[in-house]
């Protein structure tokens, strides 16, 4: 999946996990919207601050399992943002790798210096002329 499709699933994900929790506690506690949105942030984010009323047996069975849910959406989240953070790194790293050998095999060639009009051109003449070069901005 492309990193940037797995940053955007982590953080629907987390909305997704948010919006269970909004919808269970105004459902279930009769919280209003505020309420359910604050509880369930500080649930998720494991503050620790105290509930916003005394919760019911039904409530706090929700929570439980609410707890769990968070866990796991926030485990999978973390994964695919660090994921695509690492791809990222490791994919650029790879390129230069790439660059350099394919540079260290070049013999005979010649070196560009700067890429303005007088480069860009006799870049477009080597190339035309199959001639090995590398151009070093």
């Amino acid at each position: 999946m492309h990193s940037n499709r797995r940053v955007t699933m982590a953080f629907l994900l987390i909305a997704g996990a948010i919006a269970i929790g909004i919808f269970g506690y105004m459902m279930i506690e009769d919280y209003t919207f505020f309420e359910g949105f604050y509880m369930s942030v500080i649930t998720l984010t494991t503050v620790g601050f105290g509930e916003v009323k005394p919760l019911s047996n039904v409530g706090r069975g929700f929570t439980t399992f609410y707890i769990l849910l968070g866990f796991i959406s926030l485990a999978l989240a973390g994964h695919a943002i660090a994921e695509s953070l690492l791809e990222k790194v490791f994919s650029d790293q790879s390129g230069i790798k790439k660059m350099r050998k394919k540079i260290s095999a070049l013999k005979s060639h010649y070196i560009i210096r700067g890429y303005g009009r007088v480069g860009a051109a006799a870049s477009e003449y080597f190339e035309k002329a199959g001639i090995d070069f590398v151009t070093i901005e």
